[in-house]
């Protein structure tokens, strides 16, 4: 893995999202202030609590591939962060954002995936889509494929009902046959919209709005896409069928094929 300048890419978290995640570290005995390492040493020298926030996925796998982090030195990425809790080591607490704040779900020893690039990014955005439940579930990463799809993070804007433009995160996958999936926020609608796009003549395929697991909307979209690409393949409502149990709250539906994408 080449080096990647994730330092101008990062900046220090705000205050209230610092004492929310020190707060957060006292239900670690690693992290809690006198935890285990200071139980054991009690000279050891008090590491403060120092956090950043990554500004996309190159930053986050450059500052994650650094090593040598003191305990305690953690980054936040869009819903996610992660805290090291052996210093010097790589043994990073993962939190998920939920409504009502921080759930712990895993342990992340990232090693030799940072230099699988495409691996570390899909495991990172398998994590983003997935909901707080999966999380605490382990059920959080998309499923494996012969073809995986690299899906991107998007920070994106909308406009709610109220007229105020509000921020939304998109997860958005293409393939070199010029099909994307969209699995997106919506302003002033529940849960996710997912929609399959043709980019070449444009037009829209699927769509389904208010899903409610995003990660069960990329699977699907990971079935469907490449049914729909292959040379001399069915309908793509037979492509939808054949994929079916990718998304168990996933109503199927499909739009005309005829209609031109004019944008959302």
């Amino acid at each position: 893995m080449g080096t990647i300048d994730w330092r101008e890419r990062t900046r220090p978290v705000d205050r209230g999202l610092h004492e929310a995640l020190v707060a957060k570290c006292q239900e670690n005995g690693w992290l809690k202030r006198g935890g285990y390492d200071w139980q054991d040493d009690p000279w050891l020298e008090e590491y403060p609590y120092e956090f950043v926030e990554a500004e996309d996925v190159s930053a986050l796998r450059g500052f994650l591939g650094c090593g040598n982090w003191a305990i305690r030195t953690g980054i936040v990425y869009d819903d996610l962060a992660f805290i090291q809790q052996v210093n010097g080591g790589d043994e990073w607490w993962t939190l998920k954002k939920a409504p009502d704040g921080w759930e712990a779900f895993e342990s992340w020893t990232f090693g030799g995936i940072l230099e699988r690039g495409t691996e570390f990014e899909r495991a990172v955005a398998s994590m983003q889509m997935a909901t707080p439940e999966e999380c605490l579930r382990l059920d959080y990463m998309l499923p494996e494929t012969e073809s995986p799809l690299d899906w991107r993070f998007v920070r994106t804007e909308g406009i709610a009902p109220t007229g105020e433009v509000v921020p939304c995160r998109a997860f958005v996958a293409k393939t070199a046959e010029g099909y994307e999936g969209r699995v997106f926020e919506r302003p002033g609608l529940p849960g996710f919209c997912m929609e399959v796009r043709r980019t070449d003549p444009p037009a829209l395929l699927l769509c389904q709005e208010g899903v409610k697991r995003p990660l069960g909307a990329a699977a699907l979209c990971e079935r469907v896409l490449p049914a729909a690409a292959a040379p001399g393949s069915r309908s793509l409502s037979d492509a939808v069928r054949s994929a079916r149990g990718c998304s168990d709250s996933l109503p199927q539906r499909t739009a005309a094929p005829a209609r031109t994408a004019e944008g959302r």
